[in-house]
């Protein structure tokens, strides 16, 4: 997700007038490393991510799953040992 993306989403969300609102989607971001990702060694796009968290502050907007899940570690992707990709959704 880029930033003029996410500066998008949010200008839409400041002129919203409703308090119940769902954020869905790959955005692509790693917004708390030590819990989102694992044998990791590069961020990907943390400015992004960072504008993220910023954006979500400013607004009170809140990562539910994380609200109820404070150190679950789990994940929608996993790259495996081997040559073939899986994919894992939790959601």
């Amino acid at each position: 997700m880029t930033m003029d993306s996410i500066d998008n989403v949010f200008e839409v969300m400041c002129g919203m007038d409703n308090t119940h609102t769902i954020l869905s989607g790959d955005w692509n971001l790693i917004l708390i490393q030590s819990l989102n990702c694992a044998k990791y060694n590069n961020l990907n796009n943390p400015l992004a991510g960072n504008k993220v968290l910023e954006m979500c502050n400013d607004l009170d907007v809140i990562d539910v799953w994380r609200i109820h899940n404070p150190y679950l570690r789990r994940y929608t992707w996993m790259q495996p040992q081997s040559s073939l990709d899986f994919f894992s959704d939790f959601i």
